[in-house]
């Protein structure tokens, strides 16, 4: 605004505006449509007064909203209020009363709406939505009962996903939105505005995403001033509404490791993928290295699932023998002299690069890692198609400090303070409490200073490790057995350093569900290079099938639990990306499926799954369709319907268990729709769930009924039929071909209707092996006419 009243009024410069018909910029852009606000962050000498005095110098009307404010992060005061709402109005600080020209005074002011914010890096700004009065600074989100209140409009989140999905949740009704104005505003700044790469992608991708959503009914588009002018008292009446995201946050980390009970593992993380996709919650699956090696090459099916759900959020946990953790020798990294930090960079990330396979080392010296072989964070991050989201990257300080190397290799390579990182977004830090947007830094005594160089720490109030439902004894025991009192024990860190938004980690690791420990820390037990031992491992480690399935159980409740609160809104449950979302630095998400295993044979043309990711900013709408490379194999299986992918013929489990496809997204111009302005490609797997209640060989009998008859539900020649019905002397006999572990019971009828056991002792046969068999009706009764069935059951 200097500038403008400088060069544009009082000296203007040589063709200035010839762009604008000899406008200034502010009354060109007010020509257009559009609301210019004034927006300070009182600082600098300016206060709000000041902006609103230059605005009109440069000839704009002043709109009298109140850009921007902050909330105090750790009592939700709005600490701007009391200035902003002053009676006798915000004073300036540099057009004042001493300026000697009266022509460069500026008037107090005050405003007629709040809106925005105003903290450091708009991370402690009022995320509500709504449009209301605020009863006072300290009961910001009450309404004040005096009509005449400067009013506050809500801004809710700057994440376009998160904007989508209020309007989803309005549309849906879990907000109520009957006869309420729910807002949302969209923010950047003036250094992203003069870089013309950002105006045509980020800018564009940001305004082509709103206007598809308008014009499909789900928002309007507006200005500050509209909305308080016009549509709130026409079309509200001007009656206060506000919602306020939840202050709880719940995470579920699935931290894999086993290498041992490999199949128990795999079954194990398919089961917790079903959960939690029929459920709709969240989670983050952390892969030990070995664990993804394992998984990829073993159980390819279960890493395509992985890939393709965007519910899962990928992350990266450390692996033993952890040589930047706990101070080994390894590489030479704990070497006081003679090597230089650039070296101990290359050996992370030589250590990160390649495989390391525990079941071949036989000692610490062997378990380097193979060049030969892609491995580490390396691998994971090749196949996902991005860098795990969190790292436990935790690392050594004695006798050398690897901090900063470490958490240097593993950061966004989108941080210009770091030169070719590996795109990890944040760090694992079990020693709660860790509010929102902490990052490792220099300790204040507020926390952590907000540096743009340095990770994000995982916010986290509380650690809930789920082993600890099943074993009191150990030394990190917490007495939460229910999710409401992990709430409870996150908002009690409030005496110890913690705020609000409430953080709850729920951790289970697998072999927390089939084995009494795990096989990482049975092989590598101690922090010594001789203590590598594979004969620790045995199938006696594993827990009996009474004790897996009530720790199957115990876990479900608790992810139900979490679905149940989610579903209503009483609670956040989020991935690491979601959390990045509250940051402020949301993560663009690739592709993915709501749900990678649906029930076999769908009605063609049903939905089978909605798509969602893409493009160059979270959360913007782009245009899915089916494409040709690699993965594509099955895609003449499904179709797109805007963003949902639907069975386009018969999908039998028997004739394939498994689908690939290959699906791209297009950010196509709003302007233009035949104009793609930017697209990419990823494979996806979805798993078909096998249906037992249907007759695939079409031979009378359905799956189940075959599965418990033995018999082959896909051969319409193997079915359960008598050999030979006879009668002699009073006896019916009826011979068959039993299979073992079945048993069967002869049955009879004299109306179709009601069947009974038959009681003689030759009726029944518990069957020992596969051969003939005969079941006898010894005393068939004086009935006119009786009808036999033979019934099938597994024999317990």
């Amino acid at each position: 605004l200097e500038g403008c009243w400088k060069f544009e009024i009082k000296t203007p410069l040589a063709g200035i505006k010839d762009n604008t018909g000899g406008l200034t910029i502010i009354q060109y852009l007010q020509s257009l449509g559009h609301e210019c606000d004034p927006h300070s962050h009182q600082s600098s000498g300016y206060t709000y007064a000041d902006v609103a005095f230059l605005l009109t110098k440069c000839g704009g009307t002043d709109t009298k909203v109140a850009g921007g404010h902050r909330l105090d992060p750790t009592t939700g005061e709005a600490l701007d209020y009391a200035q902003l709402t002053a009676a006798g109005g915000v004073a300036p600080g540099t057009y004042t009363a001493a300026q000697t020209d009266p022509a460069n005074r500026a008037p107090n002011w005050t405003p007629l709406l709040l809106m925005g914010g105003a903290s450091a890096s708009h991370e402690n700004d009022p995320h509500y939505t709504g449009l209301w009065r605020p009863a006072s600074a300290t009961a910001y989100t009450s309404y004040a009962a005096s009509s005449t209140a400067i009013p506050a409009i809500g801004h809710w989140n700057e994440d376009l996903r998160e904007i989508g999905r209020l309007v989803r949740d309005l549309q849906s009704g879990v907000i109520p939105s009957a006869g309420k104005i729910w807002t949302a505003s969209v923010h950047t700044n003036h250094r992203d505005i003069v870089d013309n790469t950002f105006l045509t992608t980020n800018i564009k991708a940001t305004l082509d995403t709103l206007k598809s959503w308008q014009d499909a009914g789900g928002i309007r588009t507006t200005g500050f001033r509209e909305v308080l002018d016009t549509i709130w008292p026409a079309q509200f009446g001007s009656t206060q509404h506000i919602h306020l995201p939840p202050d709880d946050h719940v995470s579920f980390s699935e931290n894999w490791q086993d290498f041992y009970f490999k199949a128990q593992s795999a079954g194990y993380l398919e089961r917790i993928m079903d959960l939690h996709e029929s459920t709709g919650v969240p989670l983050d699956v952390f892969f030990t290295t070995w664990q993804t090696d394992i998984i990829a090459d073993e159980y390819p099916d279960l890493m395509g699932r992985l890939i393709s759900s965007a519910l899962v959020s990928q992350g990266y946990h450390l692996r033993a023998p952890k040589p930047y953790d706990n101070g080994f020798e390894w590489g030479t990294l704990a070497l006081t002299t003679g090597v230089t930090d650039a070296q101990r960079r290359g050996i992370i990330a030589n250590y990160e690069t390649y495989r390391l396979n525990p079941m071949t080392a036989t000692n610490y010296t062997t378990a380097v890692p193979d060049t030969s072989a892609s491995g580490g964070f390396a691998r994971l991050t090749a196949l996902q198609g991005y860098a795990p989201v969190t790292v436990g990257a935790l690392a050594a300080t004695t006798p050398v400090n690897l901090t900063s190397i470490v958490n240097d290799y593993f950061h966004d390579p989108d941080d210009t303070a770091t030169n070719g990182a590996s795109g990890a977004k944040m760090l694992v830090e079990h020693s709660p409490p860790t509010n929102l947007n902490q990052r490792w830094s220099q300790p204040t005594s507020a926390g952590y200073t907000a540096d743009a160089g340095m990770l994000y720490y995982r916010p986290e109030h509380f650690d809930w490790k789920l082993i600890t439902l099943w074993d009191t004894t150990l030394p990190d025991y917490a007495p939460s057995q229910t999710l409401a009192q992990s709430m409870t024990a996150a908002h009690a860190t409030s005496t110890s350093g913690g705020r609000a938004p409430w953080f709850i980690g729920i951790k289970l690791h697998d072999n927390d569900l089939f084995s009494t420990q795990s096989a990482w820390s049975l092989v590598w037990p101690n922090s010594n290079q001789s203590s590598w031992n594979l004969s620790r491992l045995n199938a006696s480690l594993a827990l009996s099938t009474a004790t897996q399935q009530t720790r199957w159980l115990a876990y479900q409740a608790v992810v139900q639990d979490a679905a149940a609160r989610y579903a209503t809104r009483s609670i956040e449950v989020g991935n690491s990306m979601d959390t990045m979302s509250l940051q402020l630095h949301p993560v663009v998400r690739p592709v993915g499926l709501s749900l990678t295993k649906v029930d076999e044979e769908p009605a063609v043309g049903a939905q089978l799954a909605a798509l969602s990711g893409g493009g160059i900013l979270s959360g913007q709408a782009v245009r899915y369709s089916l494409v040709t490379g690699t993965g594509d194999t099955d895609n003449a299986d499904f179709s797109i319907a805007g963003s949902s992918l639907r069975a386009a013929r018969r999908l039998n489990y028997e004739a394939k268990a498994v689908r690939k496809l290959r699906v791209r997204w297009e950010w196509v111009d709003s302007q233009n729709a035949a104009t793609v302005l930017a697209s990419g490609d990823r494979a996806l797997t979805i798993a078909l769930r096998n249906v037992t209640t249907d007759d695939d060989d079409a031979d009378g009998f359905t799956e189940a009924d075959e599965l418990t008859a033995g018999t082959n539900p896909a051969d319409a020649s193997s079915a359960f039929r008598p050999l030979s019905v006879t009668s002699a002397g009073g006896a019916v006999a009826i011979s068959f071909n039993a299979v073992a572990g079945r048993t069967y019971t002869l049955q009879s009828s004299t109306d179709l209707q009601f069947w009974v056991n038959e009681s003689d002792a030759t009726a029944i046969v518990i069957a020992t092996t596969g051969s003939a068999q005969t079941l006898r009706d010894l005393d068939p009764g004086a009935a006119v006419r009786k009808y036999y069935r033979i019934a099938i059951s597994l024999t317990p």
